[in-house]
């Protein structure tokens, strides 16, 4: 039963709805995708469930990441039922961090970073690119205010959530050149420039998330990838050197 409507983008919307084939009526999120990205939603439910697989003899799986619980087409249209998550790290930075003494700010970054950095291990081990790391895709597991943690005595257990743009190492490859791949402000340089990648595209997006928490503002705030290169070079004291970028498809391109 539709509830409310949680977000809505170019190629999905997310509603909250009640499980009412549930005893206990569950919250859940369902993310209906248009027609047009049903392959795209297709590889962000095979993927959810093939990091969701314990393996044998392995750890298990990373508590971080949201969970899907069931995939189905409706009027044409692709559905994902998700956990219920309670806000973003975009919206605390916005609206809680202000607020906090500053020791208080400090700690609560060393903890989302801390789960930050355990989720990217994992995705690491499993050979999964989430590529689309920003504060908006990582979400609370419990409603702000909930007991327990830092930032205010709320809870601060996060979930990395919205695997839309996700792909496999084996699949990056094919990837290389795509140089839209990833929210502008938190695009790798390797990216930008159509070089080689991997996991290593998702550590840069959290770096620079991460530094806004504590920096309390956008690191990046560009309109093209020029104007990001340029921003990056001005943060990091030189441009992306080119015995490192030079390979890129775009580097030329771009670099000019």
């Amino acid at each position: 039963r539709y509830v409310s409507t949680i977000s809505g983008g170019t190629s999905a919307q997310v509603i909250q709805a009640e499980d009412t084939y549930s005893a206990l009526r569950d919250r859940v999120a369902i993310k209906i995708v248009r027609a047009q990205y049903a392959e795209q939603a297709a590889q962000e439910a095979r993927l959810l469930r093939y990091l969701a697989a314990p393996r044998r003899g392995a750890e298990e799986p990373c508590e971080h990441v949201v969970r899907l619980l069931d995939a189905f087409a409706f009027e044409g249209h692709a559905c994902l039922v998700m956990e219920r998550l309670y806000g973003s790290l975009a919206d605390y930075a916005l609206r809680e961090v202000p607020s906090l003494p500053a020791a208080e700010a400090l700690r609560a970054t060393r903890k989302i970073g801390a789960q930050l950095l355990a989720t990217l291990l994992y995705l690491r081990r499993r050979g999964v690119v989430h590529a689309d790391i920003k504060p908006d895709n990582i979400l609370f597991a419990e409603p702000r205010g909930a007991a327990g943690g830092g930032g205010g005595g709320s809870s601060m257990r996060l979930k990395l959530a919205d695997f839309g743009n996700a792909f496999t190492l084996a699949q990056a490859p094919q990837l290389f050149g795509e140089g839209d791949l990833q929210t502008l402000d938190y695009r790798a340089p390797e990216v930008v420039l159509g070089s080689p990648f991997g996991c290593e595209i998702d550590a840069w997006s959290a770096g620079v998330a991460l530094a806004e928490l504590a920096l309390g503002r956008p690191c990046f705030s560009a309109t093209s990838a020029p104007q990001l290169l340029s921003q990056i070079a001005g943060a990091l004291g030189r441009p992306p050197p080119p015995d490192v970028f030079g390979s890129g498809e775009l580097y030329a391109r771009t670099m000019r």
